[in-house]
């Protein structure tokens, strides 16, 4: 489908079956054209991303593009017309810095980005080359320049980690029946096959195998993982954590509560996310996500994903500036009987499911509204993010807000600065606070 409408385009611009082609890893992809701006390659988007081996989504109300790679998050300011495309000089932010690149363009609800600066946002190069009558773009490949395994202190945990010179597309694939996860690295380099042992896991291997590394990791029956990428200056860290099933559930010390979190990744907020996850969980606290991939879910089904949890942050990226962001939390609407419809709504639905136990049943539905936690975190938030990394609210106040009536309350919205959520230091600094921040709402 997205082949026809790009050649569909590509013909209302009048671009003949002369133009060139582009060929990105030596695939080819369709979508090239040299008319929108003068001296400019551009493709649609999201082909373009598929064979870089990155993911994309559009947000449209911010008119941003992103893309992702191996943990690099690269976004581009897009325009409804080619002149103001052109006329931007810096329309790609990466790692909190700016770009020389003109602007994406959207023309019929399919997003067109500059191949060449794309190509180097990402590491990459592009050229034309005259005999093939094509503009050909190449990533470096990855080289495997660092994997070891170690344990956590106090022995709680075990943690792989593998540094690559680039940026490897990375693809998981999970296997039950075998207790097994395989990760492959596409375009990375291995010389020689490696093992490693370890106390949470039956086999862990790197394996060579034809221009890519594969990883597969053989679990214990009483283990389980969690996995997350930091960006590094060439490349990428992928690190993956091997803990006791059980972890979790048990507190790291006896006096302090375990409170369940709901963890909401809007557009551009999913690696802060899958991050900040992975540091709640490795302090014990159990947590889930809305959604683990760029895939729509909708507000109705992310709400009720709050139901029983003891905090829920929605995470949101907006075009606000660097080091500032926006905080809600749920207040009373109107009519307070809309507000507790609307939760008792969301209970039902949970209630009515197959999978909630006939006592969980009855919870649900005398389910109320604690619209003094919403605040509380606010605020601890507030302080604790400002001694993170300096982080000032443009605003903390109530709103009454769907997403926020699962947790009957007991959660925030925040929007960040997606400045802030492409730079991975910033983003280690928004983890570290929020980390703080539920640590002293748990202590309350």
């Amino acid at each position: 489908m997205m082949r026809v409408l790009v050649f569909t385009l590509l013909l209302s611009l009048g671009v003949g079956m002369a133009q060139q082609r582009l060929v990105v890893n030596g695939v080819e992809v369709p979508g090239l054209t040299t008319t929108l701006v003068a001296g400019s390659s551009y493709a649609a988007a999201e082909p373009l991303a598929r064979a870089l081996g990155a993911s994309f989504s559009f947000d449209p109300i911010n008119q941003l593009a992103l893309f992702q790679l191996a943990g690099r998050v690269v976004l581009l300011s897009v325009f409804s017309d080619a002149r103001s495309a052109a006329a931007a000089t810096e329309a790609i932010l990466i790692d909190g810095r700016r770009l020389a690149s003109s602007g994406g363009i959207l023309i019929e609800g399919v997003v067109f980005a500059p191949v060449r600066s794309l190509a180097v946002a990402f590491g990459g190069s592009a050229a034309v080359v005259q005999e093939q009558n094509a503009v050909t773009v190449v990533l470096p490949r990855a080289r495997l320049e660092r994997a070891e395994l170690g344990p956590a202190p106090g022995g709680r945990y075990e943690r792989f980690v593998f540094e690559f010179s680039g940026l490897p597309p990375i693809d998981t694939r999970e296997l039950p029946a075998l207790n097994t996860v395989q990760f492959r690295f596409d375009r990375s380099d291995l010389i020689a096959e490696r093992r490693f042992s370890g106390r949470y896991f039956v086999e862990a291997v790197l394996v060579p195998n034809a221009g890519r590394i594969d990883f597969r990791l053989t679990l214990t029956p009483d283990s389980r993982y969690e996995w997350f990428l930091t960006p590094t200056p060439q490349g990428v860290s992928i690190v993956i954590d091997i803990f006791s099933a059980t972890m979790a559930a048990a507190p790291v010390t006896t006096d302090r509560p375990r409170l369940s979190v709901v963890l909401d990744p809007g557009p551009g907020t999913l690696m802060l996310a899958q991050q900040l996850a992975a540091s709640l969980e490795t302090d014990g606290y159990p947590v889930r996500l809305t959604r683990d991939s760029e895939v729509e879910v909708p507000l109705e089904a992310r709400a009720s994903a709050g139901i029983g949890a003891g905090v829920f942050i929605s995470l949101q990226a907006s075009t606000l500036p660097p080091g500032q962001y926006r905080a809600y939390y749920l207040a009373e609407a109107a009519d307070l009987e809309v507000l507790n419809a609307a939760i008792r709504q969301n209970a039902e639905a949970a209630a009515r499911s197959e999978a909630t136990d006939s006592l969980r049943r009855r919870l649900l539905l005398g389910l109320a509204p604690d619209l003094s936690a919403g605040p509380q975190l606010a605020q601890v938030m507030t302080a604790a993010l400002s001694q993170a990394g300096n982080f000032a609210p443009l605003t903390v106040e109530g709103a009454p807000l769907l997403i926020l009536t699962g947790a009957a309350g007991r959660g925030v919205v925040l929007e960040l600065s997606s400045s802030d959520l492409a730079n991975a230091a910033v983003r280690q600094r928004l983890v570290d606070g929020l980390s703080q921040a539920l640590e002293q709402f748990a202590a309350r």
